[in-house]
C-alpha cells in the first residue's frame, strides 16, 4: 500500500500495458534518493517566454486560409503550362519583386509567391518585402518546421543557378 492509502504496483511490478516499457515512474515510492518535483517556475517568466514566441497573425477573408491554399490543385507557377525551368539566374529572380509578380528563392528553388500572398498568415506585406530575393534565412528563422516544398509545390518555377 502506498503513502496515500491506494494500492499501486511497486517499481518492480508493472501493469500489463507497461510491462515492456523501459521508463518507470518511481518518484512517489518514497525512496531515499528521490529528488522530488522540480521547483515551480514564476508565472512572470512563463509569460515573458510566451510573449517572445508570439507572432502577429493577420485575419484573412473567408476562403483564404492555409488549408484552402493547399487544397488548390491548379498550377500557380505562372509558367502557363510550360515545363519548370532547371536553372534560373538570381538576376532574373530579382526582377520579380512586386506584389503583382513576386518570386523568391527558398532552399535553392524558385517560387512564384504572387498567388500565395493573400494566404500568408503573417500578411502579404512580409512576403512582398522579400520578393525578388533569397528568403531562406528569414523562412528558417520563423518557419523551420514548415514543409515549404509541399505547401508551395504548385508555385514552383524551377531551381536557381
Amino acid at each position: 500500500m502506498s503513502r496515500d492509502g491506494v494500492d499501486s504496483p511497486s517499481c518492480e511490478q508493472k501493469a500489463p500495458l507497461t510491462a515492456k516499457s523501459t521508463v518507470q515512474d518511481c518518484s512517489k515510492q518514497g525512496s531515499g534518493g528521490s529528488m522530488g518535483p522540480p521547483p515551480p517556475v514564476p508565472v512572470s517568466q512563463v509569460q515573458r517566454a510566451a510573449d517572445q514566441r508570439q507572432r502577429q497573425k493577420v485575419p484573412h477573408e473567408h476562403g483564404m486560409s492555409q488549408l484552402e491554399f493547399i487544397r488548390s490543385t491548379k498550377d500557380m507557377s505562372g509558367l502557363n503550362g510550360k515545363p519548370r525551368r532547371k536553372a534560373i539566374p538570381r538576376a532574373e529572380v530579382a526582377e520579380h519583386n512586386t506584389p503583382r509578380d513576386a518570386w523568391v528563392v527558398l532552399h535553392g528553388k524558385v517560387y512564384n509567391l504572387t498567388p500565395y500572398l493573400p494566404f500568408h498568415p503573417g500578411g502579404a506585406a512580409i512576403l512582398e518585402g522579400v520578393a525578388g530575393t533569397d528568403c531562406t534565412e528569414l523562412f528558417n528563422r520563423y518557419h523551420r518546421w514548415v514543409n515549404a516544398d509541399f505547401l508551395l509545390k504548385n508555385c514552383l518555377v524551377g531551381h536557381v543557378e
